[in-house]
């Protein structure tokens, strides 16, 4: 009974892994890019995956991000037609850095199971009021003791600061200043996922927070390789390169087995 049961298991993953490989998936759309399938042209958009039936069409200063499964990917900044078996064709002919390559991979699945989508609809949810967080930036790395900074729109009324470290809140009202010095007491060696949110103390809405990771120090070379070479292979386009980040950030938080 074990052995047709686990034979089953085996050609189910073979068939799931054979479907997969014939996606690519769009990972970052730029201006118009439109997507032909099943008769309908449609805008492209982040997160849909192209099959052998379907086709694009790049406008002029537009551009698409492609990933296939093993995480080779590649850049379409070219107007015209594009066929999936061109588009495969291209894919061949490109040599992938080991960096980019296993990032995108990670990606790719991410969408495939539909996290990747799920996380898209929560980060866009939108938020009306000015934001007064600065630094450090949402969705990014600390390498040091981490300094919040803020703008706020109005000086004069005190504002609240909120940190949730590890899902530990702390919070405290500040007036008239613009900085705080995270307490080195409330961090520890081990990895720290930091939120954190700014707004009037007396204020009934609250902005998303501002998310940042601290690693563990022996990752933090492996992390600033990563960040290096993503900038200077995508810096020239800083919408994609702002999206990278932040989905190498989630990796390093599912690494990490945080919330």
């Amino acid at each position: 009974m074990i052995k047709p049961f686990l034979i089953c298991i085996i050609l189910l993953l073979q068939t799931v892994s054979m479907y997969a490989s014939d996606k690519l998936l769009l990972y970052h759309v730029s201006k118009q890019v439109h997507w032909i399938h099943d008769g309908k042209k449609e805008d492209a958009k982040r997160g849909i995956f192209l099959l052998p039936q379907h086709s694009l069409i790049i406008t002029s200063h537009s551009n698409v991000m492609l990933v296939q499964q093993d995480g080779k990917s590649m850049l379409l900044d070219k107007p015209g037609n594009y066929s999936y078996s061109h588009i495969k064709t291209l894919l061949q002919k490109l040599k992938a850095a080991s960096v980019s390559k296993n990032f995108f991979a990670y990606v790719f699945e991410q969408f495939l199971s539909g996290e990747g989508d799920e996380k898209q609809k929560v980060a866009a949810v939108v938020y009306r009021g000015k934001k007064e967080m600065l630094l450090p930036h949402d969705s990014s790395f600390a390498f040091t003791v981490p300094v919040l900074f803020w703008k706020p729109q109005y000086p004069a009324i005190p504002y609240k600061i909120e940190i949730v470290i590890n899902q530990k809140s702390f919070d405290t009202v500040i007036h008239k200043q613009t900085l705080l010095t995270i307490d080195q007491y409330l961090l520890s060696n081990q990895p720290q996922l930091i939120k954190w949110f700014c707004y009037p103390k007396d204020s009934k809405q609250k902005p998303p927070p501002f998310i940042f990771l601290i690693p563990k120090q022996k990752d933090a070379s492996i992390i600033k390789q990563q960040l290096t070479a993503l900038k200077r292979s995508y810096g020239a386009n800083p919408s994609l390169l702002r999206q990278m980040n932040k989905d190498l950030l989630r990796q390093w938080i599912t690494t990490y087995q945080l919330q």
